[in-house]
This record gives C-alpha cells, structure tokens and sequence, in this order.
C-alpha cells in the first residue's frame, strides 16, 4: 500500500489566533475551524503559529494601549461583523454601541455606493457563523481594543474573485468609506 501525502493549503489565519483558538465544537461544524490540516478552516499547529498572525500580534502587542481600534477586511458577504465569532449566544457588552456604529458605516457605505452595497450588522457569531480564533475576537479578548469590526466586503456575484474593474470601486466606497466615517467618529469619542 502506497503512503499518500495529503494536500494542504495552509492555514486559515483567521483561526490562528489566539483567543478561544480551538476551544470549542471542531468537529460540529467545519467553519467553526478544523485541526485537520487539508481542510479550508484549518486552524493551524499553535496559536500564531504562522508568520501572518505572529506579525499582528507582535505588532500590536509592541504598542500597549495606542490602539483604539482594529478592523479586519475579507471577502465576501457584505456584513459589518463586531465579536464574538467563537459563540452565538454570548453577546459583548458594549454590543449597542458596536452595533449602532455598524449601523450608521453601513448607511455610509451604501450611501457612497449609490445604493448598490447594502450591509448586515452584527455579531459574527450569529450573523455568519461560530469560529474560533478569529482576529477580531482576539483584538477584543485579549488586546482590551474597543471598536473591533470585520467586514466582509461585496462579491458582485462572483463570490471571492472579485471581477478587476469593481476593485477599486469596492476599495472606494466601502474600505475608505469606512475608515474615515469610523476614524472621525472614533475620534470625537476619545
């Protein structure tokens, strides 16, 4: 009998961190995140074990206390997601406030988008799925970062391959869009 090499692809980053880094459920759902390597959710050997997340972590974690915020872009599902991703039923207490400011992005970016881009706010483990090891949920659980937001940018009906010609449309109207309402706001807070 042959011995056969299984292909992997790496690691997810977004399970590699580490708050909650695969505590719970591996095996209920394969989104939650996987210990087994040739899945897309694999979680990796170790919390950070990869060179990606090592570098945020060691980033932030060089600059105690200058961060007021953390935000993480990914593709696709037009969704304003805050923490927690490792559960759906424990809500953060500030969930209001992350919501309503979720809210008001999301009428920014539809707004700059002239309509096209409409959002859904909430907490990533009700409005998407439960994960573990998110990086949001590690900026919040372990970093204290209070404005904590994951958006899960728009697919134009092509999914993760985003089409050439709306990536900078995209880029424009959402990314900027929102980083610049969040910073103003963020900074009138502070």
């Amino acid at each position: 009998m042959k011995n056969y090499k299984i292909k992997t692809e790496g690691t997810d980053l977004n399970r590699n961190f580490g708050f909650k880094w695969g505590e719970i459920g591996l095996f209920t759902h394969k989104k939650v995140g996987s210990p087994i390597s040739c899945l897309e959710t694999y979680i990796g050997e170790r919390p950070f074990s990869d060179r990606e997340s090592q570098a945020i972590r060691d980033f932030i974690e060089a600059n105690p206390g200058k961060f007021v915020s953390y935000l993480a872009f990914h593709s696709f599902g037009n969704k304003i997601l805050y923490p927690w991703s490792y559960t759906d039923t424990k809500e953060i207490k500030d969930r209001k406030e992350l919501d309503n400011i979720g809210k008001y992005l999301a009428k920014s970016i539809r707004h700059a988008s002239g309509g096209e881009d409409i959002y859904d706010v909430g907490p990533s483990g009700k409005n998407l799925y439960t994960a573990v090891g998110t990086s949001i949920d590690w900026a919040r659980g372990s970093m204290g970062i209070k404005y904590v937001y994951l958006f899960e940018l728009p697919g134009k009906d092509r999914g993760f391959l985003l089409p050439k010609k709306w990536i900078l449309p995209v880029a424009r109207t959402n990314v900027v869009e929102a980083v610049t309402r969040l910073a103003r706001l963020i900074s009138k807070r502070i």
